[in-house]
């Protein structure tokens, strides 16, 4: 395949990773067919392999179904307010650079990335990015503005469920006063990899707790982030209202299904400003 040189650039917008359309020749590749750089019998090793060699990080990846998940470990990835520190976002958003590459240069049928960053010495809170391929595709053939393109990422910021199981239990076993508590709680959270919806995607203690995102659950999600948004951008919502939890869910049925989202809102005693 023909190398074509770069004619555009990287932007970062809110700490994430931009691209513009143009830049890169993997697009090249994609439109003609060619034969793919990452085959999808070794599509886990040549993530680990482009991160460490481009990038100089070490990550870890598992494909289940559709979904890609990449797990990368960042020290010291907030600062004292609980912001994303800037080095830290540089190495998450040459990660998320690096996966959308290999999705758009593979043969492996992927249809949504994750990207898992944790602090090695405070992983009970992870960044969860989740990004549909198919709006990779479009924003670099310019069928979606920068700012469309931004809203359709699904970013959560939690406690992995398993280390709140985990807390639980431990919790439970020391009033129990077990003496093997903790290999029973391991025995058992080892079993325990059931992962129901997206808000469950999360790296524990070495391992991946995946599944196989749908659309649908996927476009769940991203109506409850877009309600969430909207709250911390109008003014006049603010004022009057404080937004407590949004929700939102994908019902299947035998036919046709449908979005349920449950918002739960307060009102403000005194309007802000």
């Amino acid at each position: 395949m023909k190398k074509i040189k770069s004619a555009g650039g990287i932007k970062k917008c809110a700490g994430f990773l931009f691209f513009i359309p143009g830049f890169w020749f993997l697009v090249v590749g994609f439109l003609s067919g060619c034969q793919p750089t990452f085959p999808k019998e070794h599509l886990q090793e040549s993530i680990t392999e482009l991160c460490r060699k481009e990038y100089q990080i070490k990550v870890a990846s598992k494909v289940v179904g559709n979904t890609i998940a990449v797990y990368m470990p960042a020290e010291h990835l907030f600062d004292a307010v609980f912001n994303i520190d800037p080095k830290a976002s540089k190495k998450m958003n040459d990660v998320i650079l690096g996966v959308s590459r290999v999705t758009l240069s593979t043969d492996a049928k992927l249809t949504f990335y994750v990207v898992i960053a944790q602090d090695p010495q405070m992983p009970e809170i992870e960044i969860v990015y989740i990004r549909y391929v198919d709006d990779v595709k479009r924003f670099l053939l310019g069928d979606l503005s920068r700012g469309e393109y931004a809203k359709r990422a699904v970013i959560m910021l939690k406690t992995p469920p398993q280390a709140q199981r985990e807390r639980i239990l431990k919790e439970l076993f020391a009033k129990l006063s077990a003496d093997d508590a903790d290999e029973i709680i391991k025995s058992y959270l080892k079993t325990a990899q059931n992962v129901t919806g997206i808000g469950e995607i999360s790296y524990w203690n070495g391992r991946f707790f995946m599944k196989e995102i749908g659309l649908s659950e996927f476009l769940a999600s991203q109506i409850e982030e877009r309600i969430k948004m909207d709250f911390r951008q109008d003014k006049d919502l603010t004022k009057w209202y404080e937004l407590k939890a949004a929700e939102g869910k994908y019902l299947k049925r035998q036919k046709k299904g449908s979005f349920v989202v449950k918002v739960n809102l307060g009102n403000r005693v005194s309007p802000l400003y």
